[in-house]
């Protein structure tokens, strides 16, 4: 078994965005073809990768210690010689550690946003002296609380049906780590992923507006520095969260990644915005499904409670709650129209007003354009993509595929082989 995992992570790693061959390529472009010879994409990455030079994620490096990690921890194994109720502990005990570093991170950025010097020095050592020991207990049982997890989402994917003679490939492996940055670039007059580079951890906010404001004007494109919570490599990175929900949610949409790079429906995820759309969706469908089983088996005090039954009666108009899904989807539908209309200023004009309207209603998004509709509209499941039957309605058709196929594998095994948007549409009644 460790055998598969190191050549999948083999695998994995020459295959992530063309690996070590592509950039062997684009040297050798680099050196010997002039700029007019480079095909327009290859020339507007280019671009794009110089004007964040110095900014980028190393993928090969990351991987290859990675890689060299995993093994170790997989030889290890410690969580094998827990009890259930023992793993369990660990994992809660993990996370609330977690939630009392994040409460210290505000309680400094506090501190010095509020006094100078010495004062500030005073009030935060204390506030230090506590994250370096509770970050000391976490370097200690990060191993153990990610084995524990990992096993966790995959005894329920094998208990749907998906591994065979109980194993699951590719087995679910993920990491906490600080995760990069990810620049979305979209052409000003339509909503799409041009391009999209990921950049270090740890670059500063004012940089994020620096890089976008240069990509921006050089390219004459609409960008967004963003973060994001979990990303499929191998063993895929996964933000440091207090929530266990949102934790397995997060794994188990990144293992469906995985799963998918071994199909149809994986490899051609770049291809168009729609194979984009479908391969984030149904990671997002299978990743909420699966935490909500991993939850209710290890962890049944964390099951979210369920949602209110509506009321009886319609609230008066004064009393309706300001609903953030629906002002998003008024909005990617006006942005939409102007587009189309060919009126980009004033699309451009209209995002940041309603931005304004957001923020005050306390959603605090920092940049509202295009990039930003192109980022949030893959995951077409999600409140912040404005997806709509109008405009999107990738999301809405496979949500009712998930409910026709009865069960998760297959689900699965209808989506993965897919080339194209067709294909789903041909699965679906009447087309729909």
């Amino acid at each position: 078994m460790q055998a598969l995992r190191r050549l999948y992570r083999a695998w994995r790693l020459f295959r992530r965005r063309g690996g070590i061959r592509n950039t062997i390529l684009l040297l050798v472009m680099l050196v010997t073809l002039r700029a007019d010879a480079i095909p327009p994409t290859e020339y507007f990455d280019q671009r794009v990768h110089y004007l964040v030079s110095g900014r980028h994620f190393d993928f090969v490096l990351w991987e290859a210690a990675a890689g060299l990690h995993l093994v170790a921890e997989t030889a290890a194994s410690p969580q094998a010689y827990l009890t259930e109720a023992q793993r369990k502990a660990v994992v809660v005990d993990y996370l609330a550690r977690v939630r009392r570093i994040h409460d210290l991170e505000w309680q400094l950025n506090r501190v010095y946003s509020t006094q100078e010097g010495e004062n500030a020095a005073q009030a935060a050592e204390p506030i230090r002296a506590e994250l370096r020991s509770l970050r000391q207990i976490q370097a200690r049982r990060v191993d153990l609380v990610e084995g524990i997890v990992a096993e966790q989402v995959e005894s329920v994917l094998i208990a749907e049906g998906l591994g065979q003679q109980g194993y699951l490939w590719p087995p679910v492996e993920f990491c906490f780590e600080p995760l990069p940055l990810v620049l979305i670039i979209s052409p000003r007059d339509e909503i799409r992923v041009q391009a999209e580079v990921h950049l270090k951890p740890g670059v500063p906010l004012d940089e994020w507006e620096a890089i976008e404001d240069r990509v921006d004007t050089t390219l004459n494109v609409s960008s967004l520095v963003t973060e994001i919570g979990g990303l499929s490599t191998y063993p895929a990175m996964v933000y440091e969260t207090a929530s266990v929900n949102w934790l397995m949610d997060t794994v188990a949409h990144e293992w469906t990644h995985d799963y998918l790079a071994f199909h149809p429906l994986g490899w051609n995820y770049d291809t168009s915005p729609e194979l984009r759309t479908m391969n984030e969706t149904v990671a997002s469908l299978v990743g909420g499904e699966v935490s909500k089983l991993v939850v209710a088996r290890y962890y049944p005090e964390f099951v979210p409670p369920p949602s209110p039954p509506p009321a009886q009666k319609q609230p008066a108009p004064e009393e309706k709650k300001f609903d953030f899904a629906q002002e998003m989807r008024t909005i990617r539908l006006r942005v939409q129209e102007l587009l189309d209309a060919g009126q980009i200023e004033e699309a451009e004009a209209y995002m940041e007003e309603r931005r304004q309207f957001l923020v005050s209603q306390g959603y605090y998004i920092r940049k509202l354009n295009q990039a930003y509709f192109a980022f949030h509209g893959s995951y077409a499941t999600s409140p912040s993509s404005g997806a709509s039957e109008e405009v999107n309605p990738i999301g809405i058709q496979l949500t009712r595929l998930r409910a026709q196929t009865g069960s998760l594998k297959a689900f699965l095994h209808t989506v993965a082989p897919m080339n194209s948007y067709a294909d789903l549409l041909r699965v679906l009644p009447g087309g729909f």
